[in-house]
């Protein structure tokens, strides 16, 4: 097969492209080095879904977790915010480690009464993670209050 050049693409094939080489070249002890730092300090990092400290927010997510209950019970298992609220007794209890045992509340429907404590609790938290999911519930009753 024979390649004609065009004047619009003055090159053939074979002259575009290097041919592929093995390279013999050996890792430097600087990169071996560097290399097995990154290891072990991937290896020793705590888990992405680790806390800062135990128990530093536990307050803040039970008492998040009672009004969820209370907000749980208002509503039929069938309703979109029943399932809302399932969800965020869900994340709660995967934050706490465990689920909590509480008395039984009156059930309330105010969903937009318990955003101010949840967004004053999202702001005092200590961990990240805890802030964001305080502060995504407060979102979230915010959105359901309203369309009340």
């Amino acid at each position: 097969m024979r390649f004609v050049r065009s004047p619009t693409f003055p090159f053939r094939l074979d002259e575009r492209l290097p041919p592929v080489t093995v390279s013999r070249a050996r890792p430097t002890r600087r990169a071996l080095l560097l290399g097995g730092a990154a290891v072990l300090a991937g290896c020793t990092t705590a888990p992405r879904g680790a806390r800062a400290r135990p128990g530093s927010d536990d307050d803040a997510l039970l008492a998040a977790w009672a009004s969820e209950q209370r907000l749980l019970a208002a509503y039929a298992g069938t309703t979109p915010q029943h399932q809302a609220h399932l969800a965020h007794l869900r994340a709660l209890e995967a934050r706490l480690g465990r689920t909590p045992s509480a008395p039984p509340a009156p059930p309330s429907a105010d969903d937009a009464a318990t955003v101010p404590a949840l967004h004053a609790a999202a702001i005092a938290a200590r961990d990240g993670g805890n802030a964001a999911l305080l502060a995504s519930i407060a979102a979230s009753h915010a959105v359901l209050g309203a369309g009340r």
